[in-house]
């Protein structure tokens, strides 16, 4: 089995991506940011001059507002990796991608999980690496097959 994808230099598509595979993350996010926020109030009811307090209640608010924006600011910090298209070559030992500027080989042993998406595959290869392959990156018969190798090595859900 041979399974060839090819990955163009989609930002909006990898934001999406980074937006899907933060999602079970997003929670942890907003009781963190409630946490300090809380904290900031129970200091500043505690003591009303200390304005340790306020910071806490404006940090908390500040974070809760960007969190959003990670998976945007993300995939800027890691454009150059965006540049070119990619070549990403699913074999039963392992995932070789190529571009311009970069190349890698995965084995299959470190993949976590992979999640389907309406338009993607998401292969996880830990809590922050990625890889993406898009549906529309190989045909019908690619899709299928990758599809069956998931399924057999008990990694789609």
């Amino acid at each position: 089995m041979q399974v060839v994808f090819q990955v163009s230099p989609d930002r909006g598509r990898w934001v999406r991506a980074t937006r899907r595979a933060m999602r079970p993350y997003v929670t942890i996010i907003c009781v963190g940011c409630l946490i300090i926020v809380l904290s900031g109030v129970t200091l500043t009811a505690l003591d009303p001059a200390n304005r340790q307090g306020v910071l806490f209640i404006a940090l908390g608010l500040a974070l809760l507002v960007l969190g959003p924006g990670l998976p945007w600011l993300a995939v800027r910090m890691q454009g150059w990796l965006l540049d070119s298209p990619t070549t990403v070559t699913v074999t039963p030992e392992k995932l070789s991608s190529r571009s311009a500027s970069v190349s890698s080989e995965v084995a299959w042993s470190t993949v976590r999980r992979v999640q389907e998406t309406s338009d993607m595959w998401l292969v996880r290869l830990g809590r922050t690496h990625l890889l993406v392959l898009p549906k529309d990156g190989t045909d019908e018969a690619g899709r299928r097959e990758f599809q069956r190798f998931l399924m057999e090595r008990g990694l789609s859900r």
